[in-house]
């Protein structure tokens, strides 16, 4: 079990009030978010959303690790933005300019975004 993209969808499954709209919001089938979530509760070994048919909630426990999870995913982005933006991954259009061989010049125009870093 990816244990982040665990903690995603339990994190999504907060914020959205249900299984079914967490899993529209993070592009995931229900059933898949079903499974997810039942895998990070038997990781860690407790009910992390109280669900009935109508109605999910959190504990006071469990709004604790979802303030915590939501923490640690947030640390994660902003580690890995840091990180993208340290490599000065260059982007955009390249013109370059050149004599050509009869006395004119010759201008050729490039995408940056497909040449391999």
């Amino acid at each position: 079990m990816d244990k982040f993209a665990a903690m995603r969808v339990f994190v999504g499954i907060a914020d959205a009030g249900n299984l079914s709209a967490a899993g529209r919001q993070l592009g995931f089938s229900l059933t898949s978010v079903s499974r997810q979530l039942i895998a990070l509760e038997e990781v860690l070994g407790t009910t992390l959303v109280e669900r009935t048919t109508r109605h999910l909630s959190l504990t006071e426990a469990d709004l604790l690790y979802y303030e915590r999870a939501k923490q640690i995913l947030e640390e994660v982005a902003e580690a890995e933005r840091g990180l993208t933006a340290q490599r000065g991954v260059a982007s955009g259009r390249l013109r370059i300019t050149v004599a050509a061989s009869d006395g004119g010049a010759d201008t050729r125009v490039g995408d940056w975004s497909k040449c391999p870093a």
